[in-house]
């Protein structure tokens, strides 16, 4: 009972610990679980290419029979590289002992150990052959297992049954159920009956009443007690986490508790003793349907939920309600084709039985599937996006509603015609798809929610800081897990998917690189963790060690950024190691390169060369005024490839590091802030000189941003064209306010020689216009 239970669709939790375990066990235990001698594997090889050329086993004997094969496979592939290591050392000690010459005794010794090691050398050398001949023939079985298995699917697939069409069938249905419900009364009224089955209900009444009234409990009370008992608790004794907890509370309320109180109900009939047969098979169908909707209809009511508070209106629109009671509906549509199938298991039927339940699941889902596409499909595009652009999220469901759409059309058009199995195998995976999505999507979700939630509680910039890496290695085992909920959901077994995770740790050779998922995980575990580390020792050195020396803020910026490209450095240096990845190859085939990649890339390597430099000698720091070329502006960054120069137009001026090493750059604030600026002035003809260079002398000394010390003079510059050229030499004390000061004092002159009654003068031009017989002077 349970196992066949355990083969439900949906017990998909069950299965990945399954796999996992599994898997690992094989790998660790391998060596135990097997002979691992020429005789065993002789015997073993031989029976299993027997029944693989024969094809005449079932689908379950042809997996179990694959899973033996990746035990030897796994156990040769444990001993092949200490089996090599020893034949190495043995080799090695032969050689080094062979050449040598003692005398008569010592040599008579050297010999029995030179046979000893020899025959030592033999029994690893066959040891290795059998290993070897036991990779190829279970590579080459299991492939063929492959096949056959793939061959036998792909017939099931595309085999053509009786017409759904047909009325005598659903005929036969009807009778097939009645039959079945009259057995059920049968089996009940025996049980009744029976002095010996009501005896042993009478001893198990204590289990059977605590199962049941726990059952009712839960489900009528079960969540007022949660409620009235721990949400108190939370806003006494922990305030601050009761928003993270109460999400928790709502998983137990609305998922926990419900599927609980219908296992203890099940748990409770089981116990009477008066369920077997054919009221056992009803028995476990409903509870498979009982979990596939209790399911099924949370994950939709929580996505739900999710989706209306994530929107700008903060309440649900017509169509994502329309949608969420749909996906209610096909929720009891996935739990009923659980229930049929647990029927089949169980208790078989003719095959135009098994057509037409499969053909109510195909109808009822492709109907319901056709709708949520069209109103998917309808409104996505509608919905406001950022920058005209659609998001990837958004053009995802899009074309997923496109695709459940032809796919519900194409089940209902096949099922019809008589191809339920292949039809009814398209349809479910397309459903159980959009429910791994959707699952992923929502899990993302909580588990960001979940973090950024402690970092609000625990109010830690560090952990803030490690947002990036987290989200990362989260979303890799998210999406390594509902992967394999993925294939499940697709039809592949236990075994298979075992196989496939047994593949991938095992790995597979690449250019001489052994590449697994050990190895990946290693090298991004080693990532984040240098990561990690990298930025916990810039906050360490923002925070608590670069305040409180002499430095300025530009070199302790610089500071944190070399810092970080050593850490970074040394963590991929470090990554590759622990990965054990051989980069051999990879720096021949990158010296071979060199040339190539040297004449292409040597911009940006002129470039990184150049922003260590600045880095380092700093001659531009951040927050420096500079000018280079025509580009005048404030230093906003300074990468190891381009510095970033804010205009005083507010524009943001990319300039390649190059450029500021060879051309000359003028750094108004490289040393000081301090700059001196020049303000021209003319006066007209005629004009008292020296109230000139008083008045021009005081507006300077008066402005609070000109220094007093040197302080400000007046320089009668020349006699020009149309003006008395004077110049206001003044020195600034934050040459940031040049243009500023330079307007004030521009007013004030302009206010004084008002005043004063001195006159600015403008350029005069006197303009000859001349012909033969009039000569006409005009001025202006």
């Amino acid at each position: 009972m349970e196992t066949n239970l355990l083969r439900s669709r949906f017990h998909t939790l069950t299965w990945l610990i399954a796999i996992v375990w599994a898997s690992w066990t094989q790998i660790l235990s391998a060596q135990e679980e097997i002979s691992f001698d020429i005789e065993t594997w002789l015997n073993f090889s031989s029976r299993a290419e027997r029944v693989v050329t024969n094809q005449a086993a079932s689908d379950e004997a042809f997996l179990n029979l694959q899973s033996q094969l990746v035990v030897w496979k796994n156990a040769a592939q444990s001993q092949l590289q200490p089996t090599q290591a020893e034949i190495a050392r043995i080799t090695g000690r032969i050689e080094a002992l062979a050449g040598s010459n003692q005398e008569e005794e010592e040599q008579s010794r050297l010999n029995r150990l030179l046979d000893e090691l020899n025959g030592n050398l033999s029994d690893a050398e066959i040891r290795l052959g059998l290993i070897t001949d036991v990779q190829q023939v279970t590579n080459g079985l299991i492939d063929e297992i492959n096949n056959i298995l793939a061959t036998r699917s792909r017939d099931r697939l595309y085999s053509i049954g009786p017409s759904p069409l047909n009325p005598a069938h659903w005929q036969e249905t009807v009778l097939f159920f009645g039959s079945f419900f009259s057995n059920v009364f049968v089996d009940l009224s025996h049980s009744l009956g029976s002095q010996a089955q009501r005896t042993q209900a009478w001893q198990n009444i204590g289990v059977t009443l605590l199962f049941l009234a726990s059952s009712i409990f839960i489900m009528f009370f079960g969540r007022q007690v949660v409620n009235k008992t721990i949400l108190p608790l939370l806003d006494q004794n922990a305030p601050r986490t009761k928003p993270l907890l109460e999400s928790f509370i709502s998983v137990f309320n609305t998922l926990i508790l419900p599927l609980a109180s219908l296992y203890l109900f099940y748990w409770a009939i089981i116990s009477t003793g008066f369920i077997y047969s054919q009221s056992l098979i009803l028995v476990d169908a409903l509870l498979s349907l009982g979990v596939v909707v209790l399911s099924v209809n949370w994950l939709a009511r929580e996505v739900y939920h999710l989706i209306v508070s994530n929107s700008a209106e903060q309440k649900p629109q017509v169509w994502q309600r329309q949608i969420f009671n749909m996906s209610l509906i096909i929720g009891w549509i996935l739990g009923l084709d659980v229930f049929f199938n647990e029927f089949v298991n169980y208790q078989g039927s003719l095959p135009q039985v098994d057509v037409i339940l499969s053909y109510i699941v195909i109808l009822l889902g492709g109907i319901f599937l056709f709708r949520v596409a069209r109103i998917l499909s309808t409104n996505i595009p509608k919905l406001p996006n950022k920058d005209d652009k659609r998001s990837p999220l958004g053009i995802l469901i899009s074309l997923l509603a496109r695709v459940s759409i032809i796919v519900s059309v194409l089940a209902i058009g096949f099922g019809t015609a008589g191809f339920t199995v292949g039809a009814n195998t398209i349809l479910m995976a397309t459903l159980a798809t959009l429910l791994v999505i959707a699952g992923y999507w929502f899990a993302m979700n909580v588990f960001i929610k979940f973090y950024f939630a402690i970092c609000q509680i625990t109010e830690s910039e560090i952990l803030r800081s490690w947002s990036g890496p987290f989200i990362i290695v989260i979303g890799l085992i998210n999406t390594m897990l509902f992967a394999i909920l993925l294939l499940y959901s697709w039809g592949y077994s236990y075994e298979e998917i075992a196989l496939f995770w047994n593949s991938a740790i095992q790995g597979v050779e690449v250019g001489g690189q052994l590449i697994s998922l050990e190895v990946v995980w290693v090298f991004l575990l080693v990532i984040v963790v240098g990561y990690l580390l990298t930025r916990i020792s810039r906050v360490i050195l923002n925070q608590y060690v670069l305040p409180y020396t002499k430095m300025d803020l530009g070199l302790q910026s610089s500071t944190l950024k070399i810092v970080s490209y050593i850490g970074l450095g040394i963590t991929l240096v470090v990554a590759v190691s622990l990965a054990g990845i051989d980069l051999t190859n990879l720096a021949i085939v990158i010296g071979a390169l060199s040339v190539g990649i040297g004449f292409g890339l040597q911009e940006v390597v002129s470039n990184f060369i150049s922003g260590l430099i600045l880095l380092f000698e700093r001659p531009v720091k951040e927050g420096d005024w500079i000018e280079v070329g025509s580009t005048s502006g404030t230093v906003r960054k300074i990468s190891v490839r381009s510095t970033t120069i804010e205009t005083f137009d507010r524009a943001e001026v990319v300039v390649p590091n190059k450029d500021l090493m060879a051309q000359a750059v003028k750094n108004w604030t490289l040393g000081t802030r301090i700059g001196r600026i020049i303000i021209p002035v003319g006066v007209a003809y005629g004009s008292d000189v020296g109230q000139v260079q008083e008045i021009l002398l005081q507006i300077a000394k008066e402005h609070p941003a000109v220094a007093d010390d040197p302080a400000p003079s007046v320089a009668f510059m020349r006699f020009g064209a149309d003006a008395l050229e004077f110049d206001i030499r003044a020195i600034l004390t934050d040459v940031n306010f040049m243009i500023s000061a330079r307007s004030e004092i521009n007013f004030n002159i302009a206010k004084r020689f008002e005043e004063e009654g001195i006159e600015i003068p403008f350029s005069q031009r006197d303009i000859w216009l001349r012909n033969d017989h009039i000569n006409i002077r005009t001025m202006s």
